[in-house]
């Protein structure tokens, strides 16, 4: 069973603070947890007999077997829980590298949203993803879970200071395309081919892309709207989509 101690340690995981003194991270459900082990360090896996017994475990996993009647509310963040928890290792940092289209969330700050960006870079296979200043913590369990597996396939890297990072590459003469309101047409910009190096920013939910980093954009690109002629449309898109939208344009190109 589980230690009062160990329950309030995955419970403390919830919160970014404890993420970063204990370099750890939740991950919850069998499938999620399975498409994880091969890319993240497992330091421990919850889980009841069934559910550890279907599991592949890797070697110096301390694992803990509970009763079929444990309640899994007490250290998951699911409405619903499923009988398996793990604690991976945050992955150590590294320098930033741009390798082909590199996506940079600009302070998008709901976990939803960055989940599904990461989903849809990995669909795309575009296998980088920044997180700038202000976006949610990557390896927040929210975060988590909304990228279905993404994690295990998109290399992800927070950034302190963005505007920099997207200064330096640009000084060394890599594109840097931002999504605004009033850029070029998507569907008539010209975007770089899909091996050769370039940062793609996505800026925050209602603030778009900082002043910052904006000046440091060297293509401005937006989506068009078609409700014009049916008596106007929404303001804006969600960013999500609009990250879909565009890597989908990106990879018809070729």
């Amino acid at each position: 069973m589980l230690s009062t101690n160990q329950i309030k340690y995955l419970r403390s995981l919830r919160e970014r603070k404890y993420r970063l003194r204990e370099q750890a991270f939740l991950v919850e459900g069998p499938k999620l947890i399975g498409e994880m082990l091969p890319h993240y360090r497992c330091c421990m896996l919850v889980g009841t007999a069934p559910m550890l017994a279907a599991t592949a475990i890797p070697r110096d996993v301390e694992v803990v077997e509970v009763p079929p009647s444990f309640d899994f509310k007490r250290i998951s963040m699911q409405t619903t829980p499923q009988s398996l928890l793990a604690v991976f290792e945050l992955p150590a940092e590294v320098e930033p590298k741009v390798k082909g289209l590199t996506l940079l969330l600009d302070g998008v700050q709901d976990p939803g949203n960055v989940g599904t960006i990461l989903r849809t870079a990995d669909w795309f296979g575009f296998r980088q993803v920044w997180l700038g200043e202000g976006s949610a913590d990557l390896f927040s369990p929210k975060v988590v879970q909304a990228s279905m597996g993404a994690l295990a396939h998109v290399q992800v890297m927070p950034l302190t200071d963005t505007a920099d990072v997207v200064k330096h590459f640009r000084a060394e003469g890599v594109p840097v395309y931002g999504a605004f309101l009033d850029g070029t047409n998507l569907y008539e910009a010209k975007l770089s081919d899909v091996s050769q190096p370039a940062i793609l920013v996505l800026g925050n939910e209602g603030r778009g892309i900082s002043p910052e980093v904006a000046t440091e954009v060297t293509h401005r690109v937006t989506i068009p709207a078609f409700g014009r002629a049916e008596g106007g449309h929404t303001e804006s898109l969600n960013v999500a989509i609009a990250t879909a939208i565009i890597c989908s344009e990106w990879r018809r190109r070729g």
